[in-house]
């Protein structure tokens, strides 16, 4: 999906009022882009709400207006007797969805133009930004992207074309088509040899999917060596060369390579998808299905554990599980500080990096490393605090510490779990505690 619940949209807003042009006008195309996909939440029914506030924003009055006749045949059907407008569901499907109304979504919408919301332009953006930039796309740009996003792909010519597409959605789809078929070769490798970043893009996408015939090694090779290219070709190029299978060895040389610049936290994301999942659901990367010497894998290691995304950093924990405490003492300082410290607010399974974390550190630290980590955990107070509770007392019973700091927090926890609601999972605790004064 182009919109992807809404994020596409909501990421077009927030980098418009902070006048960053070039991110605006991305997400706001992929939201213009998404206008004919019709279902689910980033589909037409709760698209009224974020949709065109994205392409506004994103993209300029041209860009909307467009966006709006496309909508219209919608508004006009949806609109009941009194004007307003019900949620409708899908076809067949009951009409409510937990007694939601459209209408001030509509609204919101339809009152753009008049700019007299701070989200809807009441400051003037573009006065902001230097004379000779813009936000507002073309009518020829908004044009192109309304015949890309309503494109049936049923041709390879037409595939070719869309292979360079702006939007990464409609580039895979042209992708996929192509690798169902004996396409040629010489075309993609043009594509690649191009000055057009969107171009490589496509041609990387279709040459990810697999297909060992067209496998152009030394192409992959000298972009992920080019220190001229983005970080999102060499990405993309890694994921070919892993795909076609090549040495384990050569693999982890070119992600070294990868890993000595600075990457970004999505750039790690990513890396630690294509090593582990290879943008499959099981687990197939080549870390995934090998396990090499941590010495070899080590300034990799290092650079992903940087990740402030909760469950990319779990793929590594999880991997590290499996080899000896001498070779994950490489590690240790590290593990201490996913330990000691949440990954960044709203990043899913950040608790989870400090439990998993602190149970390496307690196969390879001694008792002074523990001991600060094991008493942060049993001060922990808010929802779900047990996870951290059980996984300090179990640490400590397992390694039989116990002093007076220890004693002092343990009196403290009794306390408090005296006062939760949570009374089957206090009571687990509470056995814990009593194995623990039995040390």
């Amino acid at each position: 999906s182009h919109d992807s619940n809404g994020k596409s949209s909501l990421a077009a807003l927030i980098f418009s009022i902070q006048g960053m042009k070039k991110e605006a006008r991305f997400f706001g195309s992929l939201a213009l882009y998404a206008h004919a996909e019709e279902g689910g939440h980033s589909g037409i029914y709760f698209a009224n709400l974020w949709q065109g506030l994205g392409v506004y924003a994103g993209c300029g009055q041209l860009a909307y207006s467009a966006y709006l006749k496309k909508k219209l045949w919608y508004l006009t059907l949806s609109r009941n007797s009194r004007g307003s407008y019900p949620y409708q569901g899908q076809p067949g499907l009951q009409d409510k969805y937990r007694n939601w109304d459209m209408t001030p979504a509509v609204a919101l919408n339809l009152s753009i133009p008049l700019k007299n919301l701070y989200i809807t332009g009441k400051r003037d953006i573009q006065k902001e930004i230097s004379p000779n930039e813009t936000l507002t796309l073309s009518q020829n740009a908004v044009n192109s992207i309304l015949l890309e996003s309503e494109a049936k792909i049923n041709e390879s010519s037409k595939a070719y074309s869309l292979l360079s597409s702006y939007s990464p959605i409609i580039r895979q789809r042209a992708a996929n088509y192509l690798r169902g078929i004996s396409y040629d070769i010489s075309i993609i490798k043009d594509l690649i040899n191009s000055k057009n970043e969107e171009y490589i893009k496509g041609a990387l996408q279709l040459i990810s999917l697999g297909n060992k015939k067209h496998f152009l090694k030394d192409e992959l090779v000298k972009i992920i060596e080019d220190k001229n290219a983005s970080i999102d070709l060499k990405l993309l190029a890694l994921k070919s060369l892993q795909n076609a299978l090549i040495n384990t060895n050569d693999i982890i040389s070119y992600t070294t390579l990868i890993c000595n610049q600075d990457l970004e936290d999505r750039d790690r994301s990513i890396l630690t998808k294509i090593l582990f999942y290879n943008g499959r659901q099981e687990k197939s990367g080549i870390l995934a299905k090998s396990k090499i010497s941590l010495n070899k894998i080590k300034p990799i290691i290092k650079m992903l554990l940087k990740n402030e995304d909760g469950n990319v950093k779990s793929y590594i924990l999880d991997y590290l599980k499996k080899y000896k405490k001498s070779e994950l003492n490489n590690f240790l300082p590290e593990l201490i500080n996913n330990a000691e410290r949440y990954s960044s607010a709203g990043q899913m399974g950040a608790g989870w990096v400090r439990i998993k974390s602190l149970r390496l550190v307690s196969e390879i630290g001694d008792t002074e490393l523990l001991m600060p980590i094991c008493i942060d955990f049993l001060r922990m107070r808010q929802k779900a605090s047990w996870y951290f509770h059980d996984s300090a007392l179990k640490i400590l019973i397992k390694k039989s510490i116990k002093n007076v700091d220890l004693n002092h927090e343990i009196k403290r926890l009794e306390a408090f779990l005296k006062t939760v609601t949570w009374k089957n999972q206090a009571s687990k605790t509470i056995d814990l505690i009593n194995k623990y004064k039995k040390l």
